[in-house]
């Protein structure tokens, strides 16, 4: 595999699959990661988006654990958790997504992401160990789309 880099998630991501799953995120009532989801929904792992059985559901999380034990403390994981982190990832992805709001109360942000594809409000949360800039001893805990709107949410 090639030095893995932002530039390279974005050429091998499948973005229709990506929102899709974004959107269904918050209904699902699971605690899914959206970085996984990015990374499940590109070229790095191989899986038939229309068979629901459990069989490929456990070959995507094989393939995806195998996925992190080659990223793990690498300059190329950092980097998604930091952008993750400050809400910028899914804009350095797709020139789609735009940053909205953006709230960061120490040790976990919420962002208000809109996607001019689906013309749709993501409210995305992200959640780290410390307070402390994210690094190879400070991961990120949690990240995930709380929730999906086509209205705009207000500050307030």
């Amino acid at each position: 595999m090639k030095k893995l880099t932002i530039l390279a998630l974005k050429k091998k991501i499948f973005l229709r699959d990506l929102l899709s799953r974004m959107k269904n995120m918050p209904d699902d009532k699971t605690d899914a990661n959206l970085i996984s989801e990015i990374i499940i929904n590109s070229e790095y792992i191989d899986y038939d988006p229309n068979d629901m059985s459990m069989e490929n559901f456990d070959n995507i999380y094989d393939e995806l654990g195998k996925f992190y034990k080659k990223i793990k403390n690498t300059e190329f994981e950092i980097l998604l958790e930091k952008h993750i982190f400050d809400g910028k990832l899914l804009g350095k992805l797709a020139t789609g997504f735009k940053l909205v709001f953006y709230f960061d109360f120490r040790g976990e942000t919420h962002h208000l992401i809109f996607s001019t594809y689906n013309k749709t409000f993501f409210h995305i949360y992200a959640l780290k160990d410390k307070n402390k800039p994210i690094s190879r001893c400070n991961k990120l805990i949690y990240n995930c789309v709380l929730n999906a709107t086509k209205k705009k949410l207000n500050k307030s």
